[in-house]
């Protein structure tokens, strides 16, 4: 069983007995990559070994295992497409994280602005409440029968 949100599952399900090792994943580390690689491209006969001076370039927990997995045994054949590869998808990710950074400061000033404009409202409302109460109401009836109402 995997779930993105184990705090979020019935606790029946995962009581000892029916789920007894939780793991963790995270993100890839370059020492998992290497042994992704070791065991998908290196049973290759003659396969090289992975690139080391790619690797040390190659940016750590960034990519989720699955995506690397998925990557590895697409291009276990050819390693140069490999690094390629996950050189773009760690690319686009760290762009979309940076995107994501970017869209989160917008949407905390819009929480913040919005924060303002509500205590403006209240503020608002309170002094048009006390206006309300302290005012006091006249009438007088014209001819025609009509209230008119003046401060």
């Amino acid at each position: 069983m995997t779930s993105n949100y184990p705090g979020l599952l019935d606790p029946a399900l995962i009581r000892p007995g029916r789920i007894d090792l939780q793991l963790e994943l995270g993100y890839t580390t370059r020492y998992q990559l290497e042994n992704m690689y070791a065991r998908v491209v290196g049973t290759n006969e003659g396969a090289p070994d992975i690139d080391r001076n790619w690797l040390s370039r190659f940016p750590e927990r960034v990519l989720p295992p699955c995506d690397c997995m998925r990557i590895l045994i697409a291009h276990r054949h050819q390693p140069q497409s490999l690094y390629a590869a996950l050189d773009r998808m760690a690319d686009l990710e760290l762009a979309r994280a940076a995107q994501d950074d970017c869209n989160a400061k917008d949407i905390v000033s819009l929480q913040k602005e919005r924060e303002l404009m509500m205590q403006m409202i209240a503020l608002l409302e309170g002094e048009l409440q006390k206006h309300r109460s302290t005012r006091s109401h006249s009438w007088d009836f014209d001819d025609d029968g009509c209230g008119n109402e003046f401060d």
